[in-house]
C-alpha cells in the first residue's frame, strides 16, 4: 500500500548507502539500510537492457501444502512464498501451485534458492489463463541450481509445478511471488511512501525505457530499516545507474566536545609546559653531547702532543 509520508516515514536528510549508485550486470549485496530508503532509477537515451528487480522485508512464509496433496493449492495472498518442504524432496514426486493473488493484473515470481537433479527434475512455471490454468503458456523449465531472471505472468494467473524421477534427491527449491498490487515499477505514480512490510520495486518487465527516471521511497510501517535483496540487475554500465539514499537524520555524530575558556586556558597551559619541559629535554642532551665531544678533543691532543 501507499500513502502521503506519515511522521515515521519522514526524514530530513539522506546519505548513499555503501555502493550507490549501481550500474553494470552483478548483483548488488544484500543490505539493511535505515528507513526511509530512496530509489531513484536512471537511464540515458540509447541502450536499454533488462533492469532490475529487488524484494524488501523479511522473507515470506514457504507454503509447501501442494507436496502432500493429490491437486494444486491455490495462494491468492498478494504476497507469499512457496516450497517443496524441508529437506531432500521425494522421488517420483509431483506437487503444483496455482498463484492467483485477488485482484491482480500479473504475478511475478523470484526463486531464492534451486536445487534439482540436473536433467531429469524439474520446476516448471507456466502463465495462465485463469485461476485453474485450463490453458496455460510455458515460461521457464527449471533444473539444476541455476537461479533464473524474475519470471512474469501477464495474466494475474501462474502455475507452478514439481516433478521427480524415481531416484536421486536434492534440496528443492524457495520462491516468492508477488501480485501486481505489491510490485512497484516506473508506471507508479511515486507521490507518497510505500509503507507495505514486503513488496517488489522494478523498472518494470522486459527491457526498460531510455531517459527513464523513475523513484520511490519505502518506509514499513512500525519498522525503523528496510532490508532490501537483489534478483535482477542489468543496466549499461556506467550511463544508467540505479541510486539508493538512507535516512540520515537523528543519528549520532561523533563530535569534538566544546570547551569552556577557562578549559582552553588550562589546556593552552598545559600545552606549554609540555613544550618547555621538550625543549629543556633537549638542551639537557645537546649539553651532553658538548661535554662528551669536548672530552674526546682534550683527550686526541694530549695524544698528540706526547708524541711530539
Amino acid at each position: 500500500s501507499t500513502t502521503s509520508p506519515p511522521d515515521s516515514a519522514t526524514c530530513s536528510s539522506y546519505l548513499p548507502v555503501p555502493g550507490s549508485p549501481f550500474t553494470g550486470q552483478s548483483l548488488p549485496a544484500p543490505f539493511t539500510a535505515s528507513s526511509p530508503i530512496k530509489l531513484l532509477f536512471s537511464s540515458d537515451a540509447s541502450i536499454n537492457y533488462q533492469g532490475f528487480l529487488a524484494r524488501w522485508g523479511p522473507q515470506p512464509s514457504y507454503n509447501s501444502a501442494a507436496c502432500s496433496s493429490s491437486s494444486a493449492v491455490a495462494l491468492q495472498a498478494d504476497f507469499g512464498g512457496l516450497s517443496d518442504g524441508v529437506g531432500l524432496y521425494s522421488n517420483s514426486a509431483s506437487c503444483s501451485w496455482i498463484l492467483a493473488p485477488a485482484g491482480a493484473s500479473s504475478v511475478t515470481l523470484v526463486f531464492d534458492m534451486l536445487d534439482m537433479e540436473y536433467g531429469y527434475d524439474y520446476v516448471y512455471v507456466d502463465q495462465c489463463s485463469d485461476a485453474s490454468c485450463s490453458s496455460s503458456t510455458r515460461l521457464a523449465s527449471l533444473t539444476g541450481s541455476s537461479l533464473p531472471a524474475p519470471l512474469v505472468s501477464s495474466t494475474g494467473f501462474m502455475r507452478v509445478r514439481m516433478a521427480t524421477d524415481y531416484s536421486v534427491r536434492r534440496e528443492g527449491f524457495l520462491a516468492t511471488y508477488a501480485g501486481s498490487t505489491r510490485v512497484y515499477d516506473c508506471s507508479w505514480g511515486g507521490a507518497g511512501a510505500i509503507v507495505s512490510a514486503q513488496g517488489m520495486v522494478t523498472d518494470g518487465a522486459g527491457a526498460y525505457a531510455s531517459l527513464s527516471s523513475c523513484s520511490w521511497t519505502i518506509a514499513p510501517a512500525g519498522s525503523s530499516s528496510v532490508s532490501l535483496t537483489f534478483y535482477q540487475f542489468d543496466v549499461e554500465t556506467n550511463w544508467d545507474t540505479l541510486a539508493i539514499e538512507e535516512c540520515s537524520s537523528g543519528r549520532r555524530r561523533i563530535q569534538k566536545p566544546s570547551l569552556s575558556s577557562a578549559a582552553i586556558s588550562r589546556q593552552a597551559a598545559l600545552e606549554e609546559a609540555e613544550g618547555k619541559e621538550r625543549a629543556s629535554s633537549w638542551s639537557d642532551l645537546a649539553e651532553s653531547v658538548i661535554d662528551v665531544v669536548g672530552e674526546m678533543a682534550k683527550e686526541v691532543r694530549a695524544a698528540f702532543a706526547a708524541k711530539h
